[in-house]
């Protein structure tokens, strides 16, 4: 994955869950799943806080079917992490 910002928006979300607490721990799942999913280049990862203490991850992919094909990876390379996809468009 990309360090520089992809040349477009991502048009589909899907949110990550996997109970982080810690930035470094939360970026370490992210560099992990990166190295891991056979990710397009225009593939966006980030970490944001959702709540006090509790970390989320988001995944923005080009479309509906990469975000598909990437939940299907996630339930194989970590099971551990919930997936939620958001609506075309809007942000996980």
């Amino acid at each position: 994955m990309p360090l520089t910002p992809p040349p477009a928006t991502p048009g589909h979300w899907l949110g990550l869950a996997a109970g982080h607490a810690r930035n470094a721990d939360a970026d370490h799942l992210l560099h992990r799943l990166a190295a891991e999913l056979p990710l397009s280049d225009d593939a966006l990862g980030q970490t944001h806080r959702v709540g006090p203490g509790r970390l989320g991850l988001s995944l923005g992919l080009p479309d509906a079917a990469a975000a598909r094909a990437a939940a299907g990876w996630l339930a194989e390379a970590a099971p551990e992490v919930a997936v939620a996809e958001a609506a075309d468009g809007a942000r996980g």
